[in-house]
């Protein structure tokens, strides 16, 4: 029995920072580690998510990413679907 954790791979988009390619394991644990908080997945295209914290507006995190419709506040992720 196989007991390893998939790894997957994402580029983490951190408040004020500049993107990073990076792999992580492929928990919930994990994702919510990253967004400090619940997590949201936002589909951006056919295959790409964005994965942000669910409740990052109403905790007042700073924004990280600006949409024509809408932003994204607090660290955030890209993945492949």
């Amino acid at each position: 029995m196989n007991n390893e954790i998939e790894k997957i791979r994402i580029v983490l988009k951190k408040v004020a920072e500049k993107p990073k390619v990076m792999n992580i394991e492929n928990t919930l644990e994990a994702k919510q580690k990253l967004v400090n908080g619940l997590i949201e997945v936002v589909p951006i295209t056919d295959d790409i998510l964005l994965i942000c914290n669910e409740e990052g507006k109403l905790e007042n995190l700073l924004p990280n990413l600006v949409f024509d419709y809408d932003y994204i506040v607090g660290d955030c992720f890209f993945v492949g679907d």
